[in-house]
């Protein structure tokens, strides 16, 4: 991909407007984030498109026939819904799950919010899609893995694309198989390039503080426990990708995958310099401020334990909001060292 920045252009500002535009507007509709490129339509029409005209595209499940300009657009699963509103287009209705937005950035948590819902996004209600009447629906594989009986029915109501759950990249090859399939990708690889020039410059800004520690990313339950995540899944991998060196016991765990733990064992934490948790479960340090064993961790004692906001990351949009809380964290931990 070429980068649409170009050298001279100064990329914490470029991302401080970006994240700025992210973050500062509520809304219920498209058209919110028009100036960069997000959020602009349920449908991009240009006029000159015929009716019924289709092109081919690439999907986990092969090539699949879409409208050349659709219009009414279903995302089946979690995922998919950020990356349309990367794209420019509103879905016509997207999982329940988005009723209650907790880990999702704004502006996607309240323009998703409101919109009709179609069912859970591992179980999407097959007639709830139908009623919408879509001319695209848009989904991962999570269903067809799981329920394919399910997907079948589903699929039959309209031309359905179809990209990989899991993955160390799955979401950022997602978020650009889903502005393929809305043929809106110029819009998508901008972001994409501003994506990887941010990650860029905050490697090279920091890069005496992501030599120097070992970071490990957990969530906590207090009626099951903990989990350990690998580099590759979700957030971690842009954790990863900024540079952040992950502790062995990290690096154990098979790639795309979490690991749970009792919390009896929370000496694991032991091993790494920070801990870094997620906030939409809770500050770990606050849960578990009393427990003799948390207390005595390493990054605990010297005071290296941070909670990172939103969980998951579903579209470049949402990982540029999400890499806006890195530096004032890389601050802090090399205040400390």
């Amino acid at each position: 991909m070429t980068s649409l920045l170009l050298p001279t252009l100064d990329t914490d500002a470029e991302f401080a407007r970006i994240t700025a535009a992210l973050t500062r507007r509520g809304f219920l509709g498209a058209g919110a984030l028009a100036g960069i490129g997000l959020l602009t339509a349920c449908g991009t029409s240009s006029g000159e498109t015929a009716e019924g005209e289709t092109r081919t595209i690439t999907t986990v499940n092969g090539q699949v026939e879409v409208p050349v300009n659709p219009q009414r657009v279903v995302s089946a699963d979690y995922y998919t819904g950020p990356a349309m509103f990367d794209a420019g287009f509103t879905p016509v209705g997207l999982p329940v799950d988005y009723e209650n937005a907790d880990g999702v950035p704004e502006p996607y948590a309240s323009a998703l919010r409101s919109l009709p819902k179609v069912g859970r996004w591992y179980e999407p209600n097959a007639e709830a899609i139908a009623a919408l009447s879509p001319d695209l629906i848009v989904m991962t594989n999570l269903l067809s893995q799981n329920n394919p009986d399910l997907f079948e029915q589903i699929r039959s109501f309209a031309p359905t694309a179809v990209f990989a759950e899991d993955g160390q990249y799955a979401w950022k090859e997602r978020a650009l198989g889903v502005a393929d399939a809305l043929n809106q990708s110029a819009k998508v690889e901008e972001l994409a390039d501003r994506y990887e020039a941010r990650i860029a410059k905050f490697r090279s800004d920091n890069a005496d503080v992501l030599s120097k520690v070992k970071v490990v990313y957990t969530t906590y339950f207090e009626e099951s426990g903990f989990s350990l995540y690998s580099p590759t899944k979700y957030q971690t991998t842009v954790i990863s990708e900024a540079g952040f060196q992950f502790n062995d016991r990290s690096l154990a765990i098979p790639a795309g995958s979490n690991e749970w733990f009792p919390k009896e064992q929370l000496e694991l934490l032991d091993e790494a310099d920070v801990i870094i948790t997620n906030s939409g479960k809770g500050p770990i340090n606050e849960k578990l401020a009393n427990d003799t064993i948390f207390q005595r961790l390493r990054a605990v004692k010297n005071d290296q334990v941070y909670s990172f906001d939103y969980e998951g990351v579903a579209s470049f949009g949402w990982a540029l909001t999400f890499l806006e809380q890195f530096q004032p964290i890389a601050q802090e931990i090399r205040a400390k060292l």
